[in-house]
C-alpha cells in the first residue's frame, strides 16, 4: 500500500531523484535486499540525450509517464521506426519528454551498445525536430 502511493508521485521515465531514492528504498527493505544484491540483478544498457530546441513544447503530448508520445502521431511513429532499427526491440528503448520550463524537448534513448544509443537519440531528435517545428540548427 505505502509503495502503491509513493509510485503515484515517481515520475517512472524521467523521475524525481529524490522520490526514485525513497521508493528504491523502500523496495529494497520489503525485500530485504542490500545495495549490492540488487546491484547484481540490474544491468544499465548504454543510453544518449539529446535536447531539442521547438517553437512550442505542447504539440508533445505524452502519456504513460512519458513513455509513449500521443501526438504528433507522425512523432511516436518515427520513434517506434528507430527503436525496432537499433536493433532488438527488447534492448532498445527511446522516449521524449517536453520541457516542463521552456520550448524545448529532451530526448532519451538506451541500446545494447552506446553506438546504437546515440545513433537512436539521433533518429528521435531528428524527428523531434522535423514534427514537432524545431528552431535553430537540425540535429
Amino acid at each position: 500500500c505505502e509503495m502503491l502511493l509513493l509510485a503515484q508521485i515517481s515520475n517512472q521515465a524521467v523521475g524525481d531523484g529524490v522520490a526514485n531514492l525513497v521508493l528504491i528504498e523502500m523496495i529494497l527493505a520489503s525485500q530485504r535486499w542490500n545495495v549490492m544484491q540488487w546491484l547484481c540483478v540490474y544491468e544499465a544498457l548504454p543510453s544518449s540525450h539529446r535536447v531539442v530546441r521547438v517553437a512550442d513544447k505542447a504539440v508533445v503530448k505524452t502519456r504513460d509517464y512519458d513513455q509513449v508520445v500521443e501526438a504528433p502521431v507522425s512523432l511516436s511513429a518515427a520513434i517506434q521506426r528507430g527503436v525496432e532499427d537499433a536493433g532488438a526491440v527488447s534492448q532498445a528503448r527511446s522516449f521524449v519528454r517536453p520541457s516542463g520550463t521552456e520550448d524545448v524537448v529532451r530526448v532519451y534513448a538506451e541500446a545494447a551498445t552506446q553506438a546504437q544509443a546515440d545513433e537512436l537519440a539521433l533518429h528521435v531528435a531528428r524527428a523531434v525536430f522535423d514534427f514537432c517545428e524545431g528552431t535553430g540548427e537540425r540535429p
